[in-house]
């Protein structure tokens, strides 16, 4: 998605409006596609404003792969491989 925005914006700057409209159609047809992959949030930039809500996030952390142990189907791989947390305090 990213290139295609990419590519219209360099047809939009050279005022090529025919490779506007075919990259456009692009962007419509692969956003129709892939609309539930393309929305899901992939990561997040979390701020801590004390140790507490740290050691808290790190608990929950504990807690979720404690439960995916537990129970092979549930499925949250792929949060935890984004949630990598870490602080220097």
């Amino acid at each position: 998605m990213i290139k295609l925005l990419k590519k219209r914006g360099f047809s939009i700057k050279n005022q090529e409006w025919d490779q506007v409209k075919n990259i456009e159609n692009e962007i419509i047809k692969l956003k129709n596609e892939k609309f539930d992959w393309l929305t899901r949030p992939r990561s997040a930039f979390i701020t801590f404003e004390s140790e507490e809500g740290f050691n808290r996030a790190l608990l929950f952390k504990k807690k979720l792969k404690d439960a995916k142990r537990g129970d092979p189907g549930w499925e949250i791989k792929h949060f935890l491989k984004t949630c990598d947390i870490s602080a220097s305090f």
